[in-house]
């Protein structure tokens, strides 16, 4: 039986905000700065340029 796209969809979210959740805890940060971090990294930033002009991130 095929699971339907929204289920897979929202499972996978649901690991990602684990995952995310793990991170901050792990790093003492927040879950929106990880959030962040990851957006940018997802939009084709990379870590120097990261480091260098989004250290508010």
């Amino acid at each position: 039986m095929l699971l339907p796209k929204l289920f897979i969809l929202n499972l996978c979210l649901s690991s990602m905000e684990l995952f995310n959740q793990l991170i901050s805890a792990s790093l003492s940060i927040p879950e929106k700065q990880i959030n962040n971090t990851l957006s940018l990294l997802k939009e084709g930033a990379t870590i120097p340029f990261i480091s260098r002009y989004r250290k508010e991130v």
